[in-house]
């Protein structure tokens, strides 16, 4: 995906959605509790946010190793001023943090409600209603 996007790394963040799907079902047929799963919630966010992490370091290194990112980025967004290093590293650190704080919370809420909603669909009695 990396690749994909042309070495940036937002799209990645999608990834936190099917990976909560995938661990909030799995706490299904363990019967976890609510504290169980906020816990393997946590797990799951910091294991999804730490590879992303990866991938914008990596992001970073191909960008901030290439001579021609700025003028890239000049030239793609059209920008009327010239874009410099110190703009790279403040968009670099920037969007960085906001998109792994983006990922944690996706990774959380989305193993969260996956719980609920699978362990609903397990045991209908468990509606309201």
């Amino acid at each position: 995906m990396l690749g994909f996007f042309m070495g940036v790394p937002v799209f990645h963040v999608a990834l936190a959605l099917p990976a909560g799907v995938f661990v909030g079902r799995w706490l299904v047929p363990c019967g976890a509790d609510s504290l169980r799963v906020q816990q393997t919630a946590r797990a799951t966010a910091l294991f999804t946010t730490s590879v992303l992490g990866l991938v914008c370091l990596a992001s970073a290194s191909i960008a901030l190793a290439s001579p021609s990112t700025a003028a890239d980025l000049q030239g793609m967004l059209r920008l009327p001023f010239r874009v410099t290093r110190a703009m790279m590293l403040g968009l670099i650190a920037g969007g960085g943090l906001l998109i792994l704080a983006l990922n944690w919370w996706l990774s959380v809420r989305s193993v969260t409600l996956s719980h609920g909603h699978f362990r609903q669909l397990s045991n209908p009695s468990l509606t309201d209603g």
